[in-house]
Formats: structure tokens, sequence, C-alpha cells
């Protein structure tokens, strides 16, 4: 598992876990009170690159997203256990 925040068009931040990550898409772990557009940026901690997603399904509080085709090509996605998972998270 690791820390990462959803980037909304309208600049909104929302926290999230990465819960299985492979080189075309992540389960992420989302609070269901958010809805989810079906485009947003993935901010993986440990990654200064932000990643164009597109959600793919929604059930309860996980989603599956997908990595935008030409955005970015599997080498350039972090290693799922490349940090240690922290469980600190500042609220904005």
């Amino acid at each position: 598992m690791r820390l990462a925040h959803i980037t909304l068009s309208d600049g909104e931040v929302i926290h999230c876990v990465i819960r299985d990550l492979s080189v075309s898409g992540a389960k992420l772990a989302v609070a269901r009170r958010y809805a989810l557009p079906e485009h947003f940026d993935l901010n993986i901690s440990g990654s200064d690159l932000p990643f164009p997603m597109r959600r793919v399904w929604r059930r309860g509080d996980f989603a599956g997203v997908m990595l935008v085709c030409g955005s970015a090509t599997p080498r350039e996605l972090p290693k799922p256990d490349a940090s240690p998972l922290t469980t600190e998270v500042t609220a904005e």
C-alpha cells in the first residue's frame, strides 16, 4: 500500500491509498463521499510526476483506475514497494 492523492481539474485534492499497482493502473481506496470524475491526475508518494488516470470502475470506498495511454510509460511508474507506507496524513 502507498499513500497518494488525486488532483481534480479544479485543483481539489483528495487523499487516497493505492491498494494494488500494476504497469497499467491501480486499485485505489478513496472515501465514497468523494465523487471521482472520469479523468484526474494521481500523485503517488515518492514521485514528482502526476499520472493522468481514467476511472474504470467505482465500488464503495474503492476505485479502479487506468493510466491514460501516451502520458507515461510503465517504466515511469514507481515500484509498488519503493517506499514504506506512512500513516501521517495532513489535512488541507
